[in-house]
């Protein structure tokens, strides 16, 4: 029996519907979480997590159904094709991830000397005098060595 569409599958065989059904869901909460992060213009680490753990999840769902399937994708070029494209566009898609990860890691640690730097100069400034101070501090040396005992 030839389908003519993926929908036309999903209503006739329970498991890619199944499948799809879960795909759908793990998208809406990436896409979710996307938007959100989007927003505050930022992308956190726990983000990056989610969306690399639903990617792995949708693959070991598909190579279930590939290895189900395995003997009709063999047979049919077209299929085996699809497939190729499938997991070929996966590994793209997590080197793009692992990518992401270290410039978001980079990125953190860019903060952290930043924001260390910063500490350390309000330190260098709560203890070393300002060149105001420098002055109050001469003028009060020279009207307490101008006083006579």
């Amino acid at each position: 029996m030839a389908l003519s569409s993926y929908e036309e599958a999903c209503r006739v065989d329970p498991d890619i519907e199944t499948f799809d059904a879960g795909l759908h869901q793990r998208t809406s909460r990436v896409i979710s979480n996307l938007a959100v992060n989007g927003q505050l213009r930022s992308l956190s680490f726990e983000v990056l997590r989610e969306v690399t753990g639903n990617l792995l999840e949708m693959n070991q769902d598909v190579v279930r159904i590939i290895l189900d399937c395995k003997k009709d994708i063999w047979r049919n070029p077209e299929l085996f094709d699809l497939v190729e494209a499938y997991f070929e566009n996966s590994l793209h898609t997590l080197d793009f991830c692992t990518a992401l990860e270290k410039c978001l890691m980079n990125a953190r640690d860019s903060q952290l000397i930043v924001h260390l730097a910063l500490k350390s100069f309000e330190e260098e400034d709560a203890v070393l005098p300002s060149a105001e101070d420098d002055d109050k501090s001469t003028e009060t040396k020279g009207r307490l060595s101008t006083r006579e005992p």
